[in-house]
């Protein structure tokens, strides 16, 4: 991620701008069954400022949007996330600060998360049943419960999640 960082158009122009990871996780309201019922089950969406200087605090961490998690494994991530991002972009180009007379940027750098949330966020299958699961290798399912390190070749990189993108479009 280093060096996607420096190579950034965005940052190679300002080198302060605010770089922001954004995650997301569900939670259960109020529902006595546990999580697994779902009724009140809402996905909470949250960014962090990574290069501020109290970024390990909880009062770092941020609440960019709700919505009901039936929503989003309705309509999906993207669509949901479309004000979030359409004010992301905006961040991109500049937002004016009257107050400071500045110009204030920034974009995600970072998407973590738990398996679960990252997997389906990212267009991923969501439970672990699939053949290849991880988004971080293309192992597939069966040979995972007995591989004992990490195979470099089955690395996921943005040129082979290009080429799977061209797969799924074909």
């Amino acid at each position: 991620m280093a060096t996607l960082h420096k190579t950034n158009p965005l940052f190679q122009a300002h080198p302060d701008a605010l770089q922001l990871a954004v995650y997301n996780d569900d939670i259960e309201l109020g529902n006595p069954l546990g999580s697994r019922a779902g009724v009140n089950k809402l996905t909470m969406y949250y960014f962090m400022v990574t290069n501020s200087l109290n970024r390990s605090s909880l009062s770092s961490i941020h609440l960019a949007m709700v919505a009901h998690a039936s929503d989003v494994k309705r309509f999906g991530h993207t669509k949901i996330l479309k004000p979030l991002i359409d004010d992301l972009k905006l961040l991109e180009n500049g937002i004016e600060l009257q107050s400071a007379g500045a110009k204030v940027y920034g974009t995600v750098v970072n998407l973590p998360g738990d398996n679960l949330a990252a997997n389906e966020s990212q267009g991923f299958v969501g439970s672990f049943s699939a053949n290849y699961f991880c988004r971080f290798c293309k192992m597939h399912s069966s040979d995972c419960k007995t591989a004992c390190k990490q195979v470099v070749a089955l690395l996921r990189t943005r040129e082979s999640h290009m080429l799977d993108l061209q797969k799924v479009g074909d």
